[in-house]
């Protein structure tokens, strides 16, 4: 290179033969020849990478190739990635992260490559259950995804008994529902990215109460007075019996009183006699009021 000091340095970029001459004070003179051979670097390339969705932990697989051994780190530091010596990390992510890696070759040659993971921002999730309150007798909900869009729904209920959904919208009947107080439905939703929402929502049974429609009081104690059941939500609660010609024969102020089939201390004849209940509900914070009517038979 022209250079007249005892060491240099000199890039190669392939092999290379140096030559150099030293001189002694008294002009004697002695050369060398050296051939310094250049190792191609490592091919390290970064394969297999997977875009995540933000705000939710999203499996990452790096895969390494071209090296012997390898050195990994991320930014963030990221606790499956920094540190590992393998030549593939499987990471999980919440955020954008950068990841590194070094490989090496038998020669002590590296090389460096990095990829940048990015995260899908993801939306909010909207869906509907209606109604939130249903009757035991008429037990109909309707499910129905609305974002993100182009998505795959899944509705799971609670309960054995019912059907796991997979469609976006569907109009469905709960099952069994006088054996139950509420289902729940698991909603999960997997946009066309890949990313995946999950929410929840309660539908809740109103129990109406129910009433025998014949009673004997007879005095054997088996089924011997009139009163209504299924009346556990009920804040209010009035009855009034009436016989077939109008008359009042007894009246109710809660769902606890029933009826002996007398009137005025005497026994009332055999015979259907009419009801009219007026009743307010409180059940899950849902109000509800209303009048029903019915016949109950009194046999003797």
């Amino acid at each position: 290179t022209g250079e007249t000091t005892a060491t240099i340095s000199h890039p190669l970029k392939q092999d290379g033969l140096f030559k150099v001459t030293g001189y002694s004070e008294n002009g004697c003179s002695s050369s060398k020849e050296i051939t310094v051979k250049v190792h191609p670097l490592p091919n390290v390339d970064l394969t297999e990478k997977t875009t995540g969705c933000r705000a939710e932990e999203t499996e990452v697989v790096a895969k390494a190739t071209g090296g012997e051994r390898y050195e990994w780190w991320s930014a963030p530091f990221n606790s499956f990635i920094s540190g590992n010596i393998a030549d593939s990390v499987i990471a999980t992510i919440t955020e954008p992260t950068t990841i590194y890696v070094m490989g090496y070759d038998s020669n002590g040659c590296v090389k460096r490559d990095s990829v940048v993971v990015d995260t899908v921002q993801t939306i909010q999730m909207e869906f509907t259950v209606t109604p939130k309150v249903v009757e035991e007798s008429n037990p109909i909900v309707t499910l129905e995804g609305i974002t993100p869009k182009n998505a795959k729904w899944m509705w799971v209920p609670n309960t054995t008994d019912d059907d796991v959904i997979e469609e976006e919208k569907k109009t469905y009947t709960i099952k069994n529902a006088k054996n139950k107080n509420e289902v729940t439905y698991m909603v999960y939703a997997v946009d066309d990215k890949g990313c995946k929402y999950k929410g929840d929502s309660t539908v809740y049974i109103w129990k109406d109460f129910w009433a025998p429609n014949a009673f004997t009081p007879n005095g054997d104690l088996i089924n011997d007075k009139f009163r209504f059941k299924g009346c556990e939500y009920m804040t209010e609660f009035t009855f009034t019996i009436y016989d077939r010609t109008g008359r009042i024969v007894f009246e109710g102020h809660s769902a606890e009183d029933a009826w002996d089939g007398t009137c005025k201390g005497e026994p009332c004849p055999w015979g259907v006699y009419g009801y009219v209940v007026n009743y307010v509900s409180d059940y899950i914070n849902i109000h509800k009021e209303g009048v029903k009517k019915g016949e109950v038979t009194l046999i003797r």
